[in-house]
């Protein structure tokens, strides 16, 4: 193997893909209409042998993946003929990792999702993660400060894992609701692995922390949460899909349909033995087992209703003026 090639080849694609991306941001002018309509972002699934059968995901050491890792340990992929492995990205490289063609599936916000596809980027979308409740991603703060509520957030400096989706909208949307101008936040990209040591550091005035770091960093005192992002309007919120690309949908149906069957398989599983979740989730995080077994859960198993997570997520862009 020539790694020097392969690296080469690697920077490549992504090169490719980041003009891409620029390409369809500045001609995208595209009418929403049809675009959205959850027919047409659902990839086509087949029954038969899967086309391709190695399968690289791309994932994030976030609370909704594990019914992905529970699928992995269980063996749930291969019964259904694929050979499945994973690495990890950043929350901000979810769109590029798919159209350069470095990963065949990963987790994308429904909010990104929906952008991006106005934009002129072919998506699909595999199946929903899993829905949000409370206790699922919260901002957070220096208890040190003098930061005590989501008002208090306006014209700060705040650490997503990702600007434009689910962190910042739904903190915008709740503000909005409040009569409250947001336009003053600034807010930056923060990998989920760096946000404690950038809040603590003083870089940022708060992250928007998911699980499993949540838990943790509450139970050690390290934090004051400010504003728990998927409650009231926000509660039993459509986060993230499996995406492909619509290439790769279009050419390998069975491989869709495998991979839907496994998942849904260890969606059921989640739900109905959540300490296995909390069991995985040291596998492919920090996180401890004795914290695992304190953090919330998000609903994995029938929650898989692309049209009422369209529908929801395009509502709140829409509020917010930006579709």
């Amino acid at each position: 193997m020539n790694l020097r090639s392969d690296k080469v080849a690697v920077a490549k694609r992504a090169l490719a893909a980041l003009r891409t991306l620029a390409y369809v941001a500045l001609a995208g002018q595209l009418a929403l209409g049809a675009a959205l309509a959850a027919d047409d972002l659902t990839a086509v699934s087949g029954t038969g042998k899967p086309e391709k059968t190695d399968v690289l995901f791309a994932m994030t050491q976030t609370a909704e993946q594990a019914a992905f890792v529970l699928a992995l340990q269980e063996g749930y992929f291969k019964n259904e003929g694929l050979n499945v492995t994973w690495k990890m990205r950043g929350g901000a490289n979810a769109i590029t990792s798919l159209v350069s063609g470095d990963s065949d599936l990963t987790t994308v916000t429904w909010l990104q999702l929906l952008q991006v596809i106005k934009q002129g980027v072919s998506l699909r979308v595999v199946a929903e993660t899993s829905r949000s409740g409370s206790g699922l991603a919260a901002y957070v703060v220096n208890p040190a400060g003098n930061l005590h509520n989501a008002t208090d957030l306006v014209g700060k400096k705040l650490g997503v894992i990702t600007k434009n989706g689910v962190c910042d909208f739904i903190l915008n949307d709740k503000l909005k609701a409040q009569g409250v101008d947001y336009s003053s936040i600034r807010y930056v990209n923060v990998p989920i692995s760096d946000m404690m040591t950038t809040l603590l550091s003083g870089g940022v005035d708060g992250v928007c922390l998911p699980e499993p770091s949540l838990s943790p960093a509450k139970d050690r005192g390290d934090v004051r949460q400010v504003v728990d992002l998927f409650t009231g309007a926000h509660d039993n919120w459509p986060v993230t899909s499996y995406a492909v690309s619509a290439a790769f949908a279009e050419k390998n149906p069975n491989t869709v349909g495998a991979f839907q069957r496994a998942l849904r398989r260890a969606q059921k599983l989640a739900d109905e033995q959540p300490d296995k979740v909390r069991a995985v989730v040291p596998s492919y995080t920090p996180i401890s087992a004795e914290l695992a077994r304190k953090m919330s859960l998000p609903t994995f198993h029938e929650i898989d209703d692309i049209p009422g997570a369209v529908k929801r997520n395009t509502d709140l862009l829409k509020r917010l003026g930006i579709l």
